[in-house]
């Protein structure tokens, strides 16, 4: 779960305000998911990177399953890859 932004195969827009809710509840019920998130952050992974990728990872299966996803469209990495390294 420590992907950075630039590693995502598809475009996503994470934003807070429209995950943090459904964050807390997540953590409430899911004891798991609670235990996973004291253990990783801050130490490992950012509490922001944390959720991001989890909510990811969520957004991929709606995708994969023909559901209403938040994704946009599929990046092509070697690309991005090349152009970062071009700009450098």
């Amino acid at each position: 779960m420590s992907r950075e932004v630039d590693e995502l195969d598809h475009e996503f827009g994470f934003d807070w305000k429209i995950y943090g809710y459904q964050a807390v509840m997540l953590i409430k019920i899911d004891q798991n998911l609670k235990n996973l998130r004291e253990r990783i952050t801050p130490d490992i992974v950012s509490e922001e990177d944390f959720w991001r990728n989890y909510f990811f990872e969520v957004e991929k299966i709606l995708q994969e399953n023909n559901q209403h996803s938040r994704l946009g469209g599929k990046v092509d990495l070697a690309e991005r890859e090349r152009k970062r390294h071009e700009a450098a």
